[in-house]
């Protein structure tokens, strides 16, 4: 018969629920909808615009958690070459995170219409962007603009009244 050998081993005790720590990272990126996920970048169309035959494309790039630099690029749909234009503004996210939740965006804006004149100014735009966890995006919102035309003539019927004029914030995209 073989002598009994002791199998106790003195170990510190090991517990088998996840704790919480505020060193812990979070490493599960997969959806847009993650608080800490990687939204980094965006595009968007604005539909609403199409109405008065404005093309309007939006690029947004993320500045860390809650802002995102955006650039927008917009022309005349049946004549591009008649009028166009860029808007560069940030968009500050204060409840959520980038790309999701209420929304403050500060914007300067800049139109030409070639041979005929052109606008320029600055507004804010105020409201609400929905992200799905999949990347899509919805965007409503509106403001106040202050524009300054120059030349002797406006080209287009939107630029022809300068002063303070009300905008429609509407955008539909995918954020990655």
């Amino acid at each position: 018969m073989m002598p009994s050998v002791p199998t106790a081993v003195p170990h510190a005790p090991v517990s088998l629920d996840p704790l919480d720590t505020p060193a812990d990272v979070e490493t599960d990126h997969l959806d847009a909808a993650d608080d800490g996920g990687p939204r980094t970048w965006g595009f968007a169309l604005r539909p609403l615009d199409l109405d008065v035959g404005l093309v309007g494309v939006e690029v947004g790039v993320a500045l860390g958690a809650d802002a995102v630099l955006t650039l927008e690029g917009g022309w005349w749909g049946p004549d591009p070459s008649r009028a166009y234009g860029a808007v560069l503004g940030v968009d500050f996210f204060p409840t959520r995170f980038a790309f999701h939740g209420f929304y403050v965006h500060p914007r300067l804006e800049a139109w030409r219409a070639p041979g005929t004149a052109g606008a320029f100014g600055a507004g804010a735009l105020v409201g609400y962007e929905w992200t799905a966890p999949v990347g899509a995006t919805l965007r409503i919102g509106g403001g106040l603009a202050r524009v300054t035309a120059t030349g002797p003539r406006l080209g287009a019927d939107l630029l022809r009244l300068p002063g303070i004029l009300p905008e429609l914030d509407a955008a539909v995209g995918w954020v990655f």
